[in-house]
C-alpha cells in the first residue's frame, strides 16, 4: 500500500464502505472519490474527515506513516492518554492543574499532547474540515509532513494552518478563499508548535 489511492481502496473494501457512500458521508461528488481512488487526485484535501469516517489516522491514509488505526475512547485509556483542554492564550505556556479540563484522547499522542477547541472560519474549505467549536488534538513531538495541519506562531499568535511543501519551501494555508493572503511562506520552521493529528465533533 504505497500510495494514498491503495490506502483508501483498501480500507474501503475492508470496512465495506462504497465510493459512493463515502461521497456522500463527506458531502462531495462521488467524482472526487474515484479520483482520489484512481490516483488523479493525490493531495486531498479532505483527508481528516475522510480517515475520521472510516476510522483510521490521516497520518497514516495521507503518509502512509504511524499506526493505521485510531484507538477509540474507553475507559481502558492509560493516565497518560488524558489531554487537556487548553485555552488559545496558553498555548506555549501550559499549566496543567486540576481544575483544566481533561479528555481522553482517541488518538495516540505524546505527553506533551493537547486540544484546542476550533475558533473562527478560516480552516472552512470546501470539506468543512476544521468548523468552529470542533475539537482537534495536538501533538508537539510529531515531525511536521506535507500537506497536514500544524498550529503556529505567527506574530507571536498561535493559528490554525495546512502545512505544504515545494521543495525546501514550506508554506501556511488558510482553507477559506474569502479570507485575505490565503497563502504565506513559513520563515521559521521553529515557529511550528505541534502537528494536529486528529479533529473531532464530539468529545466533552
Amino acid at each position: 500500500m504505497e500510495t494514498l489511492a491503495d490506502r483508501l481502496k483498501i480500507t474501503l473494501k475492508e470496512r465495506k464502505v462504497t465510493q459512493a457512500a463515502l461521497a456522500k458521508a463527506l458531502n462531495v461528488n462521488p467524482q472526487q472519490i474515484q479520483a482520489v481512488c484512481s490516483g488523479k487526485i493525490q493531495r486531498p484535501t479532505n483527508v481528516v474527515e475522510m480517515s475520521a469516517f472510516l476510522g483510521v489516522s490521516p497520518f497514516w491514509l495521507q503518509q502512509g506513516k504511524g499506526p493505521r488505526h485510531l484507538r477509540v475512547e474507553d475507559s481502558a485509556l492509560r493516565p497518560s492518554d488524558k489531554i487537556p483542554l487548553m485555552s488559545w492564550e496558553a498555548i506555549g505556556a501550559p499549566n496543567h492543574n486540576a481544575q483544566m479540563i481533561w479528555l481522553n484522547s482517541p488518538t495516540p499522542v505524546s505527553d506533551k499532547g493537547f486540544a484546542l477547541r476550533v475558533q473562527g472560519y478560516g480552516m472552512l474549505g470546501k470539506e468543512q474540515i476544521f468548523k468552529p467549536g470542533s475539537i482537534i488534538i495536538v501533538d508537539p513531538d510529531m515531525k511536521p509532513a506535507d500537506i497536514c495541519y500544524v498550529i503556529v506562531n505567527i506574530d507571536g499568535i498561535p493559528h490554525l494552518r495546512q502545512l505544504t511543501y515545494e521543495g525546501a519551501v514550506q508554506y501556511l494555508h488558510i482553507l477559506n478563499p474569502k479570507y485575505p493572503d490565503p497563502i504565506q511562506k513559513l520563515s521559521n520552521q521553529n515557529d511550528i508548535i505541534g502537528v494536529v493529528v486528529g479533529v473531532y465533533y464530539e468529545l466533552i
